[in-house]
Order: C-alpha cells, then structure tokens, then sequence
C-alpha cells in the first residue's frame, strides 16, 4: 500500500514557494522587475508632462504681459523723431514729386531745335532751376535753342552756363549746360 500524504498544516508563503518551480520564479521575477521599470518610467514622464507644462504656461504669461505693455506703448505712442539728414532727404523727394513735371516737359518740347540733342536733365526744385545739358551741331544752334528756351512764357530765365567742343567725337559737336528758371507760379 502506498503513504497517504496528509497535510494538516495552514498553507503557508513558504509552503506556497516550494510548490513554485524556478523556471516559474523566474517569470515571476521577471515580470515584477519589468513592471516597475514600466512604472518608473511612467512617473520620468507625467514630471517631465508636468514641467513642459509648467513652461508654457510661464511663457504664455510673458507673451501676455508683453500684448498688455504694447497695447498700453501703443494707445501712448510718442511722435517720431527724425534726424535732420533724413528730414531732408524726405523733403528733397517730395520737392522732386512736385516738381510741375508736365509743364516742364511741354515747355522742352516746345523748344525742338532739329539739331540739339538733349543729354541730361536736373531739376533743382529748392530755386525753381533746371540744369539741361545738350548737344548741338553748330555754336549758333545752340544760342538759338538758350534763346527760344528763355522766351517762353513757363521760364524766368535761360542763361548759358557752361560749354565746350567735344574734341573726341569725329563730328565735334559742342556741349552745353544751361540752367533755366521757372516761373514759381508754375509750379502751384
């Protein structure tokens, strides 16, 4: 006949283990020490979710007071101050864009000397001037072009400024620079 086993004791954590094999434990090892890694790196991630969000809310709140303070700057703004140099330059451009440009193109236009060469134009529009530089064939076209420029009724003035024959040139003709007066009430 065969020992009955009879057991009458409690069942026990060491009882419990003995009936465990070890590649079992092993398992079991295994599984609680990849658990609480899983858990570890679950609680990096909520500090690092809770940081990042501890920034935007930081960066949001400068992003705020910096709107405020420009609304503020804004409903408060001071005139602009301008250097000197760029004041002038801003009025030289503006005297440029109200320069009476029509008028004075007709008036040039009115002066056709079959041959006189216009080369250059300068407006001056501080002294209601223009610095024309031409080219003319002969001395006597030229004097007839400053002469017919200065009867028009849209100058004050057509006076030879400057001239010389362009030696280089197989056909020498003369290059003069003259300088004409507009009529101020022209150019209103």
């Amino acid at each position: 006949m065969s020992a009955l086993r009879i057991d009458f004791s409690s069942n026990s954590f060491a009882k419990q283990m003995s009936k465990i094999s070890v590649l079992n434990f092993c398992l079991l090892l295994t599984a609680i020490v990849l658990l609480s890694l899983c858990g570890w790196r679950a609680l990096l991630f909520v500090q690092m979710r809770q940081h990042i969000t501890e920034q935007i809310a930081s960066v949001q709140s400068r992003i705020d007071a910096l709107n405020k303070q420009s609304v503020r700057q804004g409903s408060m703004q001071s005139p602009m101050i301008i250097s000197t140099e760029k004041a002038h330059s801003i009025n030289q451009v503006i005297g440029q864009l109200n320069l009476p440009w029509s008028d004075l193109l007709d008036a040039l236009e009115d002066v056709r000397v079959k041959e006189v060469a216009l080369l250059d134009i300068q407006p001056q529009p501080q002294s209601h001037t223009i610095r024309i530089v031409a080219e003319a064939k002969t001395s006597d076209d030229m004097f007839a072009y400053v002469e017919k420029l200065s009867r028009l009724s849209f100058f004050q003035s057509a006076t030879l400024s400057k001239h010389e024959v362009s030696e280089q040139d197989p056909n020498k003709p003369i290059r003069f620079q003259l300088d004409a007066q507009w009529q101020r009430e022209a150019a209103l």
